[in-house]
């Protein structure tokens, strides 16, 4: 790895210290696995199947904000035995201007609300080609979008993880490719220059991109925002890999989940691990059968890995905590 890639770690409020494990752990992305189903409906099978945390539903999360408080919101959370997971973007960084400038006055709103529950890890994907923008104009593009996003979410105590996507059929037909590969994604992110940007990291990516364990060694935890596990087919090779076909993890072997997790622990990764596949047959399942499925491919891969995750973190709101905290504050696709 390149020196001078290293992000140093985001300050964030200084507070009563939180009794949390720091270990990674798992959080049921319900969007990932193509369920629109309700928030408590979320919870409760999050919490049914063993997961540690929820990825927020945003829409349904500002809805409820406008008649619930923070600490009721975050109470839904602790009682079921849950904390905040991670949540999406909500809108495209790289849409025409006055989209854009919607969208960040959006995320702040969201950003606001996720910083009170303490739900810190914000992700996107960077798209692989383009048909207008060369790879240097594509680029500083990127910088011009993804610096007042960072500077948002850093007000509120946020990190946004970029996800490179790798298969080569995804770059197929295009004129120009851009970042694909976790060393192309990290000179992305010392040109966005932002310590409150890092990476989200896909074994499928990672595998498609022809990543190595040694590739993940040479990180930092602190340039790790959000992890997604699942498993390629087998029979195509790697450049074969379509982006829309993935399986639960641990179903085919194909990818070594087992030595992308020994990686992520080994260096301290302590965020969220989520499950996303893209499965036609497991859509077609009812949403509890879903979530069952995943929560178990998940505990199977980590157990196969040794990795041990945080149990019991229960969130706790910015609000409940302002009474002790520092009042100063350093700067610091699912695909």
């Amino acid at each position: 790895m390149p020196s001078g890639n290293v992000l140093p770690s985001m300050r964030l409020p200084r507070g009563p210290k939180r009794v949390l494990e720091q270990r990674l752990f798992t959080t049921l992305a319900s969007s990932a696995l193509g369920i629109r189903i309700p928030f408590e409906r979320q919870l409760e099978l999050a919490s049914a199947n063993g997961f540690g945390a929820l990825d927020l539903p945003v829409g349904h999360l500002l809805a409820l904000s406008s008649s619930s408080t923070v600490d009721q919101i975050s109470q839904r959370f602790s009682t079921r035995d849950l904390r905040s997971g991670g949540w999406q973007l909500p809108f495209d960084f790289m849409a025409p201007k006055a989209e854009f400038a919607r969208g960040l006055r959006r995320l702040s709103r969201v950003a606001s609300l996720a910083g009170q529950l303490r739900s810190e890890w914000c992700f996107y994907w960077i798209e692989p080609t383009s048909d207008e923008l060369s790879f240097a104009a594509n680029t500083a593009k990127h910088v011009e979008r993804l610096r007042p996003i960072a500077d948002v979410l850093v007000e509120n105590g946020c990190r946004i993880g970029l996800e490179p996507i790798g298969p080569q059929t995804l770059r197929l037909g295009h004129r120009y490719e851009f970042v694909h590969t976790i060393s192309m994604a990290l000179d992305l992110l010392s040109a966005i220059d932002r310590a409150n940007v890092g990476l989200l990291l896909d074994c499928f990516h990672w595998y498609t991109s022809c990543g190595t364990v040694d590739e993940l060694k040479g990180l930092a935890a602190s340039q790790v925002v959000y992890v997604h596990l699942n498993d390629a087919p087998a029979g195509p090779s790697i450049d074969e890999q379509l982006d829309d076909v993935r399986l639960l993890p641990g179903a085919s072997g194909v990818i070594d989940i087992t030595g992308f997790l020994r990686a992520l622990d080994a260096i301290g990764y302590d965020g969220p691990v989520a499950v996303e596949p893209f499965d036609a047959e497991l859509v077609r399942l009812p949403p509890k059968e879903r979530v069952r499925l995943a929560g178990r491919s998940l505990q199977k891969v980590l157990a196969a890995a040794g990795v041990e995750v945080a149990i019991g973190a229960h969130p706790i709101s910015r609000g409940a905590l302002a009474h002790d905290a520092d009042p100063q504050q350093g700067a610091g696709r699912n695909g």
